[in-house]
């Protein structure tokens, strides 16, 4: 079961029930605003962290596709979540 949250800023998150805080390394962290500063977001995607493995994953809110890089890096992978993927296998 996931809950969304919305932030003042309209930022938007997902936890898992039983929350886990959101720890990421701090190299991890650097390389990530590195890699952001290099290859900045769309307007439509959001950077969602993902307390289970501690990274931020990037979502389309018009399309609801995902990725584990920013959509402009060129080995970006786009596709949909997870949760759509086990439904058409299911």
């Amino acid at each position: 079961m996931f809950f969304l949250f919305r932030t003042r800023n309209c930022e938007i998150f997902l936890f898992r029930y039983g929350i886990k805080n959101y720890t990421p390394d701090p190299a991890v962290e650097k390389r990530r605003r590195r890699m952001l500063k290099k290859y900045p977001l769309p307007s439509n995607w959001r950077e969602v962290p993902d307390a289970t493995v501690d990274r931020c994953y990037y979502w389309n809110l018009d399309t609801d596709e995902v990725s584990w890089l920013p959509p402009a890096h060129p080995r970006s992978y786009i596709s949909q979540p997870a949760i759509k993927i086990r439904r058409k296998s299911s």
